[in-house]
Protein backbone atom coordinates (compact mmCIF):
# COMPACT_ATOMS: atom_id res chain seq x y z
CA UNK A 1 0.00 0.00 0.00
CA UNK A 2 1.04 3.42 -0.85
CA UNK A 3 0.88 5.87 2.54
CA UNK A 4 0.62 9.31 1.23
CA UNK A 5 1.44 11.94 4.38
CA UNK A 6 1.11 15.87 4.80
CA UNK A 7 3.23 16.41 7.30
CA UNK A 8 3.01 19.53 8.88
CA UNK A 9 6.14 20.80 10.26
CA UNK A 10 5.06 24.52 11.69
CA UNK A 11 2.02 23.12 13.65
CA UNK A 12 2.35 22.92 17.25
CA UNK A 13 1.57 19.69 17.60
CA UNK A 14 4.14 17.59 14.95
CA UNK A 15 7.31 16.34 16.78
CA UNK A 16 11.02 17.64 14.53
CA UNK A 17 11.35 13.93 14.03
CA UNK A 18 7.74 13.45 12.66
CA UNK A 19 8.74 11.90 9.00
CA UNK A 20 11.33 9.69 10.45
CA UNK A 21 8.47 8.45 13.19
CA UNK A 22 5.92 7.93 10.71
CA UNK A 23 8.33 6.49 8.21
CA UNK A 24 9.40 4.05 10.17
CA UNK A 25 6.18 3.03 11.42
CA UNK A 26 4.97 2.66 7.85
CA UNK A 27 7.83 0.67 7.15
CA UNK A 28 7.30 -2.07 9.88
CA UNK A 29 3.52 -2.53 8.58
CA UNK A 30 4.86 -3.41 5.35
CA UNK A 31 4.33 -0.01 3.57
CA UNK A 32 6.04 2.42 1.81
CA UNK A 33 5.85 6.53 2.65
CA UNK A 34 4.84 8.58 0.21
CA UNK A 35 6.19 12.68 0.94
CA UNK A 36 5.15 15.14 -1.52
CA UNK A 37 7.85 16.19 -3.72
CA UNK A 38 7.02 20.07 -4.29
CA UNK A 39 4.53 22.65 -3.53
CA UNK A 40 6.25 24.86 -0.59
CA UNK A 41 3.97 25.08 2.12
CA UNK A 42 0.58 25.00 -0.20
CA UNK A 43 -0.99 22.00 1.17
CA UNK A 44 -3.61 21.70 -1.26
CA UNK A 45 -0.73 21.28 -3.81
CA UNK A 46 1.33 18.85 -2.25
CA UNK A 47 -2.17 16.41 -1.37
CA UNK A 48 -2.59 16.92 -5.31
CA UNK A 49 0.38 15.41 -6.03
CA UNK A 50 0.20 12.50 -3.78
CA UNK A 51 -3.55 11.88 -5.27
CA UNK A 52 -1.60 12.09 -9.07
CA UNK A 53 0.84 9.59 -8.19
CA UNK A 54 -1.86 7.19 -6.92
CA UNK A 55 -1.53 7.05 -3.03
CA UNK A 56 -4.12 4.63 -1.18
CA UNK A 57 -4.64 6.83 1.83
CA UNK A 58 -3.34 9.92 2.95
CA UNK A 59 -2.62 10.58 6.71
CA UNK A 60 -2.58 14.06 7.69
CA UNK A 61 -0.39 15.23 10.63
CA UNK A 62 -0.68 18.77 11.75
CA UNK A 63 -3.03 21.47 13.38
CA UNK A 64 -6.78 21.74 12.71
CA UNK A 65 -5.76 24.08 9.81
CA UNK A 66 -4.01 21.13 8.52
CA UNK A 67 -6.29 18.18 8.61
CA UNK A 68 -9.03 20.61 7.39
CA UNK A 69 -7.14 21.37 4.42
CA UNK A 70 -6.32 18.10 3.37
CA UNK A 71 -10.12 16.73 3.94
CA UNK A 72 -11.39 19.81 2.10
CA UNK A 73 -8.73 18.54 -0.89
CA UNK A 74 -9.48 14.84 -0.98
CA UNK A 75 -13.57 15.34 -0.66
Amino acid sequence: MKIGAIINPNSGSTPDDAETLLGDAVAEAGHRLMLPEGGGSDIAVKVSELIRRKADIIVAWGGDGTIGCVLTEVR
